[in-house]
């Protein structure tokens, strides 16, 4: 909660990201979306960043760990392709 109230003390209206300003959305909300992992721990971000940075960053993030989960000592995780180093 601390973090939160933190975060909305410094908040300026403009995005973390491209210091562009963060239009309203659904009729009222005016504090954009959480911009982690891109500012880890502060910062709110616009749409446009949101959905062109951080949520393709977090998918990425998401599957990586998806991939090191399955195949683990697999360097290149499932869709490696590397040709074998000793064929």
């Amino acid at each position: 909660m601390s973090k939160q109230k933190h975060t909305m003390e410094k908040f300026d209206g403009r995005c973390c990201i491209c210091r562009g300003p963060i239009a309203v959305e659904y009729g009222h909300w005016k504090l954009g979306h959480n911009a982690d992992p891109i500012h880890v721990g502060h910062g709110r971000c616009c749409r446009l960043c949101n959905d062109g940075l951080v949520i393709p960053v977090r998918l990425a993030s998401a599957f990586q760990r998806k991939i090191n989960e399955n195949f683990p000592g697999n360097p290149g995780g499932a869709g490696d392709v590397r040709s074998d180093p000793e064929g």
